[in-house]
């Protein structure tokens, strides 16, 4: 799947990393059928080979050649699923696997262009504990593929410096942060059942279910919002329970229900959010007043009038705004999941959010799935679905929280994946 621009390769992160592994086989081929796939590939021809002078990585040999001799120098592991081809872990790796944040995924790659070329490249930056490169039946690759390093560190490092990397001449790759999803969102649930309902439903019908996040209807606390977030095990477990509930499969209650991945969040820097002075509460009753608000933030941070400098309340959800950093963290502590006004809250920390990413949800709620609307929103519209974010933004500086602007998450069914955004902590 070619990626135009670097902006492409950010947004389509997710989904064609989610949707790759989700259709994984567990057929396993050793190297030694790698000449075979590859004889049918246009990579054999003249033009290919031209291609491959073009970066000096890549000696005059073919691919099967410069991948042979590869292997006899770094002594990794190489096998060919249904899909990809996987190099690693390194030769007596004994410890776990890295962490989660420690892969980037690679786009713009020329089809012709292999792991004997984009290895020596990404090695630089430090030691490689896998990379996987997606792969045409032809024997051509997809355009895009992923590495993961050892540690955090030089994950960044790849970003930073191999971003718009010139892998051959005049041709450019992207690189940014993967993220390994492991949370679904899953609409069409009757508004009558509750989180232990859906959790006990779940888990029947699904493996790895590790927990359920469901939000109460704006308008009546006792229902639920119609949809709900499900968080597995890992990604395996995610992408086999997607299989599974696509719809038309399998129904919940005797009602169709709505399945995709539900929209990760992108870290923010550390050294950012460490500074943020800004509370998101959530679940608010809908007559509780910015008023009443400022009034109970000013209480819990220690009684100063000027501790609070805006309250911006929308719905349900809220920013408070203060003036140091040790009065928020105050309340957040004090606050989180305490009851105001007879409904219970969450408080977490603002995430900020890049004001150009704004036009990227916008576009991306016009793809999003009819579908998905139709079972999750119905007639009966219990969030708001006529928010605009560029004016949310352009009044707080920050993003409305998942479930309020909910197509804007969904992905569209067969289409385009939709552009990763900045959003508070649903958790």
């Amino acid at each position: 799947m070619p990626l135009s621009d670097v902006n492409q390769v950010t947004n389509s992160l997710n989904t064609l990393q989610l949707r790759e592994l989700s259709n994984l086989s567990n057929s396993v081929q050793h190297i030694n059928t790698l000449g075979k796939s590859n004889k049918h590939a246009s990579m054999s021809s003249s033009s290919c080979v031209l291609g491959r002078q073009g970066n000096q990585n890549a000696a005059a040999l073919s691919p099967e050649e410069g991948i042979v001799k590869l292997l006899e120098r770094t002594k990794y592991t190489f096998v060919q699923e249904n899909g990809q081809r996987r190099y690693g872990p390194p030769p007596n790796w004994r410890s776990e696997p890295p962490p989660r944040g420690c892969e980037v995924f690679i786009g713009k790659i020329p089809r012709d262009c292999f792991e004997d070329e984009l290895i020596p490249v990404f090695e630089k930056i430090g030691p490689i504990y896998m990379f996987r490169l997606m792969m045409e039946f032809n024997g051509s690759n997809r355009g895009y593929g992923f590495c993961v390093y050892t540690n955090r560190e030089d994950t960044k490092r790849a970003v930073q410096e191999l971003d718009n990397y010139e892998i051959r001449k005049g041709k450019t790759i992207g690189v940014c942060f993967s993220v390994d999803n492991c949370r679904l969102f899953v609409g069409g649930i009757p508004k009558s059942k509750t989180r232990d309902e859906i959790l006990t439903e779940m888990k029947r019908v699904t493996e790895g279910v590790k927990d359920v996040i469901s939000y109460p209807s704006v308008n009546d606390k006792s229902k639920n919002r119609g949809f709900a977030f499900v968080e597995y095990e890992s990604h395996k477990a995610a992408a086999m329970a997607r299989r599974k509930l696509i719809p038309g499969r399998i129904q919940l209650w005797g009602q169709q229900i709505a399945v995709d991945w539900a929209e990760p969040e992108r870290e923010v820097n550390e050294d950012i959010m460490s500074k943020v002075k800004i509370l998101y509460v959530r679940n608010l009753m809908v007559s509780t007043t910015e008023e009443s608000l400022r009034e109970h933030f000013i209480r819990v941070a220690g009684g100063d009038a000027n501790c609070v400098e805006r309250v911006k309340k929308i719905n349900d959800y809220a920013f408070i705004h203060f003036k140091e950093r040790e009065q928020a963290a105050k309340c957040l502590q004090a606050l989180n999941d305490t009851t105001l006004e007879g409904s219970k809250i969450e408080v977490t920390w603002a995430k900020p959010v890049d004001k150009n990413e704004v036009t990227a949800r916008q576009q991306s709620t016009r793809a999003s799935s009819k579908l998905m609307n139709e079972l999750v929103l119905g007639k009966d519209l219990s969030i708001n679905n006529s928010l605009n974010p560029a004016a949310m933004v352009a009044a707080t500086g920050l993003l409305p929280p998942l479930d309020s602007t909910l197509p804007f998450i969904l992905s569209s069914v067969g289409q385009q994946p939709l552009a990763p955004y900045f959003v508070m902590s649903i958790k």
